[in-house]
C-alpha cells in the first residue's frame, strides 16, 4: 500500500536525545545551489524540473521542497518567491498564460511533488498586497489544495481500473506557512469551511523568539514554528516540542548552522545545499558501525 509521508509523523522526535534524524526539505527546490545563486547542476529555483529533481532525491535523505505561492493576475495560484519577475514585471498584474515558462502552477508543482512533504509558503505579506488581496491569495491556495486533494482521492490511478486498497490523503503531506498571523489564521478558516485537513506553521521573522510566542502560536491553530535559524534557541526548541509542536527552521546551510540545529533537536530543517545537507544529517544521526561481522551478512567499513 502507498504510504504518503506526514507532518505529524514528523513530529516530537527529540532528534538531539535519541538518535531522530529531521526531515530535511529544499529550500525553493534547490538541491545544490543557494536561493539566488542556483548552483550549475540546479535547475532554476522553484520550477517543475527543480522539484522534480527533488521527487527523484529521496533516496538521498531529501524528503521535500518549501514553495512560494503567490497569485497571477488572472488568479491562478502559481509558484514564484519574488513580487516582480525577472523581467521587472509584476507577477500579480501578469495572467497566468502569460508568465515565462519557469513559474509553475501551484497545481503542477504538487503534481510533481507527489509523494513528498510540501511546504506551501503563502506569500500574503500586507507590505505587498492589501486586505482584498491577501484575502484572494488565502481563498485561491486553498481551493487549488482542496481540489486537488479531491482529484486524487476520487481518482486514485490512470485507466478503467482503480488502484487497489485505500488512498493516501496527500493533505497529510502538505503543510501551510505564513510569516503573518492574520493571514496564516484566514488559511485555517478558509481550510475548515473546505473540510480540508491541512497542518499550519507559523514563520517567524528574524529576531522573534518561538517561546515567546506559543501561546499565540496555538491560538492561531498552528501546529509547527519555523524559526530563523540564527534565532534558533535550544531551550526554545525543548519548549515548543513540549507544548506539542513540530519545529523546522530557516534557511539552514552545511556545517555550523546545521550542527547547532541538531543540537538543538529540531524536527526538520529548510535548506539550502539540501543534498549536502542531508548528507551530514545522516552522518551525523547513524550509529556508528562496529566494523563487525553480522551473521549472513558482509563486513561494514568502519567509519574514519
Amino acid at each position: 500500500m502507498n504510504i504518503l509521508p506526514s507532518w505529524s509523523d514528523c513530529k516530537g522526535r527529540e532528534q538531539g536525545r535519541s538518535g531522530g534524524r529531521p526531515v530535511v526539505l529544499a529550500h525553493r527546490g534547490l538541491l545544490r545551489g543557494r536561493a539566488g545563486q542556483p548552483a550549475a547542476q540546479d535547475p532554476p529555483e522553484n520550477s517543475l524540473a527543480a522539484f522534480e529533481q527533488v521527487a527523484n532525491a529521496a533516496a538521498n535523505g531529501v524528503a521535500g521542497v518549501e514553495v512560494d505561492a503567490r497569485l497571477s493576475a488572472d488568479g491562478v495560484v502559481v509558484v514564484h518567491h519574488d513580487p516582480q519577475l525577472a523581467d521587472g514585471r509584476l507577477l500579480a498584474e501578469v495572467p497566468a498564460a502569460d508568465l515565462p515558462p519557469g513559474v509553475p502552477t501551484l497545481r503542477a508543482a504538487l503534481a510533481a511533488l507527489r509523494g513528498r512533504l510540501v511546504d506551501v509558503e503563502v506569500k500574503a505579506s500586507p507590505l505587498e498586497l492589501g486586505p482584498e488581496s491577501t484575502a484572494a491569495l488565502v481563498r485561491a491556495v486553498v481551493a487549488c489544495l482542496a481540489e486537488t486533494r479531491r482529484e486524487v482521492l476520487v481518482r486514485p490511478g490512470p485507466g478503467p481500473v482503480p488502484v487497489p486498497g485505500p488512498v493516501p490523503d496527500p493533505a497529510a503531506s502538505w503543510l501551510l506557512s505564513c510569516f503573518w498571523p492574520e493571514a496564516l489564521e484566514a488559511l485555517g478558516a478558509a481550510a475548515a469551511e473546505a473540510d480540508l485537513p491541512l497542518a499550519r506553521g507559523w514563520l517567524l521573522r528574524p529576531g522573534l523568539q518561538a517561546t515567546a510566542l506559543l501561546g499565540r502560536a496555538e491560538a492561531l491553530g498552528a501546529t509547527w514554528v519555523l524559526p530563523f535559524v540564527e534565532d534558533l534557541d535550544p531551550v526554545a526548541v525543548a519548549a515548543a516540542q513540549e507544548a506539542g509542536f513540530g519545529v523546522m527552521t530557516w534557511t539552514v546551510l552545511p556545517g555550523p548552522a546545521l550542527g547547532a540545529c541538531l543540537t538543538a533537536g529540531v524536527d526538520g530543517v529548510i535548506a539550502d545545499e539540501a543534498l549536502a545537507v542531508a548528507a551530514e544529517v545522516r552522518a551525523a544521526t547513524e550509529p556508528p558501525s562496529s566494523g563487525l561481522v553480522e551473521p549472513g551478512g558482509l563486513r561494514e567499513q568502519s567509519r574514519p
